[in-house]
């Protein structure tokens, strides 16, 4: 049974204490929230919050949700472009400028510090990324020109092959191309973010072996607790970890038990196990969602409730022992301080 994002927004907005965490991961958590801490009642001004994968409709950006992007709400959000080719991704790109200049609450991401404005402005910012590195065209050249116009993620491949490697539905399971090994340096080269996120577990491994920048997951699950081609295996956790990375645990339907109940639970499973195997340092959170205006119906309330995710999701680690600093951390200040080093 397959839910919508809605019943993972139903499940956040019932989120509390919740199952144990799996074996020594609370080594890892330091102490738990007392009752005073400020996130009995949401995150802290002063958090970043930051969604390593997801996408927003910029008809939300009007005087209406202000609330979504005042401090303690959304401060930037990782979204995916169309990569056929070269010409597709220049196009979707240029139509994200246009947003850019029409609507003043949108900051395109091209510095780590521009987040930081980001959280002090109360804009929201967009960090644009490609999910398949088809939209270089084959050409290592054409990596310069993204670059230019804004673009600071790619994914090596997505789930099928291509010139640099294998994607994660492959059977083949084959290593980095010498293409591919070329596209990674460079891409350290100019300060883009080395997404492995759908790449098959060779070529993620040597991805993680050959950036000279941390890589990161920015969308994944743990396979350990499902078994998804997509999901990435201890060895894959604890490795990119240990080259500096991070891992964006992905809020996904079918990545969990049916009933809005079960997906929150399972997603927070997913987080639990991800910082047991990596450490709370190299994990963050990735919503695959979107903020449709479709969904607001002129209606604040569902700004409010947008906003609220992130603050629900807050006291949901909290009822698992996270301590504050621990869940600023998940919510946004690890994918701050990784995005210092990679871009």
């Amino acid at each position: 049974m397959n839910l919508d994002r809605r019943a993972f927004l139903t499940a956040l907005a019932a989120a509390g204490a919740g199952a144990a965490l799996p074996g020594g991961a609370a080594s890892l958590l330091g102490k738990a929230s007392s009752p005073r801490n400020d996130l009995q009642f949401g995150l802290p001004e002063r958090a970043f919050v930051i969604d390593s994968f997801g996408s927003v409709d910029p008809e939300l950006l009007g005087d209406a949700c202000r609330d979504l992007l005042n401090p303690g709400g959304l401060t930037a959000v990782h979204t995916s472009l169309a990569n056929g080719n070269l010409e597709v991704a220049r196009q979707a790109l240029a139509e994200w400028q246009r947003r850019f200049d029409r609507y003043p609450r949108l900051m395109k991401v091209l510095a780590a510090t521009d987040i930081e404005r980001c959280r002090n402005e109360g804009k929201l910012g967009i960090l644009l990324g490609f999910q398949n590195a088809t939209c270089i065209d084959g050409n290592i050249e054409n990596l310069y020109t993204l670059h230019a116009a804004g673009t600071r993620v790619i994914q090596l491949t997505y789930d099928s092959r291509n010139l640099l490697g294998d994607g994660c539905n492959e059977s083949t399971n084959t290593r980095l191309s010498d293409f591919g090994v070329a596209v990674v340096e460079t891409m350290n080269e100019l300060g883009m973010v080395v997404d492995l996120s759908h790449c098959g577990e060779q070529t993620s491994r040597d991805g993680i072996q050959i950036s000279r920048k941390p890589p990161a997951f920015t969308h994944t699950w743990c396979k350990t607790i499902y078994e998804h081609p997509r999901a990435k295996s201890d060895e894959l956790l604890q490795a990119i970890a240990a080259r500096g990375g991070m891992i964006g645990i992905a809020a996904r339907d079918h990545a969990t038990e049916p009933g809005a109940e079960g997906v929150f639970r399972h997603y927070l499973d997913h987080i639990d196990y991800a910082v047991k195997m990596a450490g709370i340092d190299h994990v963050g959170l990735a919503s695959r969602g979107s903020m449709r205006s479709a969904e607001v119906s002129g209606s604040s309330v569902a700004h409010h409730q947008e906003r609220g995710r992130f603050h629900d999701l807050a006291r949901g680690l909290a009822g698992r022992g996270y301590h504050s600093d621990a869940i600023e951390k998940l919510m946004g200040g690890n994918w701050n301080h990784y995005l210092q080093q990679a871009l």
